[in-house]
């Protein structure tokens, strides 16, 4: 799990500092459903 811990907080991370810089929002857009579906299952607590 340490890796998957790593991924949250990464993501967490850049979130944080695309965010810090003024943009209203941050969209992700995945080319394929395979892709998107491993990041939803890194995300899930």
């Amino acid at each position: 799990m340490k890796g998957s811990e790593n991924f949250v907080q990464l993501v967490k991370n850049t979130y944080r500092v695309l965010l810090g810089r003024g943009m209203k929002a941050c969209y992700v857009y995945f080319m394929d459903k395979e892709t998107e579906r491993y990041f939803r299952s890194r995300m899930r607590r």
